[in-house]
């Protein structure tokens, strides 16, 4: 059954008020060329997307380009507004090393910053996350309390503390270790004993 009273409008299909726009205050920080490339990334892009032009990636390379202002002002509109959510290794390869952009947003509008901590969606789906990868993954996502950021540190310092805030610091990195581990002990063996 579909109900489509909005204010005060009759429950009929001739009004499906599902569909007519809804005005939120949640936007996130998304790539350009992410947004446009395809059906459904344009369709989530009408949902509050605040699209942006990777100042060191482009089409697959690696680029470097000059931060648009045009760009930041308009993250300080939707920062204005509501909550903006941005992420701040922009990739979805884990361990990468978080942009200083997010950091300096922070600190620009003092803003209160809450970690997302999300885990199996790698395991679980393809890139796009529209495909399937392995059944039966463990998928959680944990909001942590706000952080206490001193905002006279520097960005590095506050990048540190936010990559460290969603677990994405080297010292969760437990993989390294056991690849070196691994590494070492396949030399250790491979080594002839004297």
């Amino acid at each position: 059954m579909i109900y489509s009273s909005l204010a005060g409008k009759p429950n009929s299909i001739r009004f499906p008020g599902f569909l007519s726009p809804k005005k939120h205050n949640i936007y996130y920080v998304a790539a350009e060329e992410t947004m446009k490339s395809g059906l459904l990334p344009k369709m989530l892009a009408l949902s509050g997307a605040v699209t942006i032009q990777r100042t060191w990636r482009a089409d697959g390379k690696n680029v470097r380009r000059k931060v648009s202002k045009e760009q930041t002002k308009n993250i300080d509109k939707a920062l204005e507004d509501g909550w903006v959510i941005t992420f701040p290794q922009g990739t979805t390869a884990p361990f990468a090393i978080g942009r200083k952009g997010t950091a300096i947003i922070a600190k620009n509008h003092e803003a209160i910053v809450v970690p997302v901590v999300i885990d199996g969606f790698r395991r679980a789906f393809d890139k796009k996350g529209l495909r399937t990868k392995k059944t039966g993954t463990t998928l959680s996502m944990r909001v942590k309390p706000p952080l206490e950021i001193d905002y006279s540190n520097t960005v590095e310092q506050i990048m540190d503390q936010m990559m460290e805030a969603i677990e994405q610091s080297p010292d969760y990195n437990y993989m390294d270790e056991v690849v070196k581990k691994d590494s070492l002990t396949a030399k250790a063996e491979s080594e002839p004993s004297q």
